[in-house]
């Protein structure tokens, strides 16, 4: 049953991500005002992994059969006619792509919170989390690169895979993951502490935005009034509640899609890997949660980022681009 509905999920989300994400990219490139300069390298960032984990999550259709010791990860997307150290080495590609992008989006957040505690810019803090993103990455790249070279690469094992993939009508072994193994546990750990603390903190972020943005826009010093309307980038003049609504509903939809996409089946994997009990649920899907983001976030954006909305809407001819133009360059939201 799971592979008769993935069947049909599998290309839909692929074309749908297909569809939405060079249209983000583009948006992003020609339609992003001066003064979203940082933002707008941290969406196309975004927005480019993205693309990436949606590509090679479609080719690669993974089943991660967790009961097993070691877990097996089986393929059965296009891809898996090819050798399985090929298809071992897109399975990392996908998970740090899935990573970054997560990443990413998690920065765009500290973003926020860093823009409404600040009044005089102060990049100390935003170098201090890219290092540490940054260094994230590298441990787990790090990781997978040792793994393939010693999982994959060897003759003996690729000729091990061979025998075992004669016929891969349905699906073939692509590897293993096997927490004995030093670069395998780091990465297992790197990757489900990413999965359980980022929305986590997330979430915190979002509280502290709130506490500090909510009051002030209706009461606040002048400095820090000024400010958090330039975060906001909402003039006195154009400040609405619609407005206010539409930026915290952007941030709360950005703080609760780990939470529904990445937090339960990761849940019910480490469910099964210590019970060993066979959820197939778990199996299909942990690879096909992940990758409804790289459908949901770019609609988020082109919603929730007004410039991005106004140009949307002008496509649509549902608003003329003079209308647009007669606005000051601080009288939009950003989320």
């Amino acid at each position: 049953m799971y592979r008769i509905v993935l069947s049909f999920l599998n290309p839909i989300l692929f074309v749908l991500a297909l569809l939405f994400q060079p249209i983000l990219i583009y948006t992003i490139i020609r339609h992003s005002p001066s003064n979203l300069k940082s933002l707008k390298w941290v969406l196309l960032n975004t927005s480019c992994f993205q693309l990436l984990h949606a590509t090679t999550a479609f080719l690669t259709q993974f089943r991660q059969v967790s009961n097993l010791s070691p877990i097996q990860i089986w393929s059965y997307g296009p891809i898996r006619h090819l050798e399985a150290h090929y298809c071992y080495i897109v399975y990392h590609v996908l998970q740090t792509s899935a990573m970054v992008s997560s990443l990413s989006a998690f920065f765009t957040i500290y973003m926020k919170y860093h823009a409404s505690r600040y009044v005089v810019s102060n990049n100390k803090p935003i170098k201090i989390v890219k290092m540490v993103l940054f260094s994230i990455i590298l441990a787990s790249v790090t990781c997978e690169v040792i793994l393939i070279f010693h999982q994959s690469i060897p003759a003996e094992i690729r000729e091990e895979y061979r025998l075992i993939n004669q016929n891969t009508t349905e699906h073939s072994h692509i590897g293993i993951v096997d927490s004995s193994v030093a670069p395998s546990f780091i990465n297992m750990v790197i990757i489900n502490g990413l999965v359980f603390i980022l929305p986590v903190l997330a979430y915190i972020l979002r509280r502290k935005v709130i506490a500090i943005i909510g009051p002030s826009i209706d009461a606040v010093s002048a400095a820090k009034g000024s400010q958090s309307r330039t975060f906001l980038n909402v003039t006195r003049r154009h400040a609405t509640t619609i407005s206010d609504q539409i930026f915290f509903q952007g941030l709360t939809i950005q703080v609760l899609m780990p939470f529904l996409l990445y937090v339960p089946v990761f849940f019910c994997q480490q469910f099964t890997t210590f019970t060993t009990i066979e959820l197939l649920f778990q199996q299909y899907f942990i690879f096909v949660f992940p990758a409804m983001s790289t459908v949901v976030d770019p609609l988020i954006a082109l919603y929730f980022v007004t410039p991005y909305r106004k140009q949307v809407k002008i496509w649509l001819n549902i608003e003329k681009k003079k209308e647009m133009a007669g606005q000051s360059p601080s009288a939009f939201i950003v989320v």
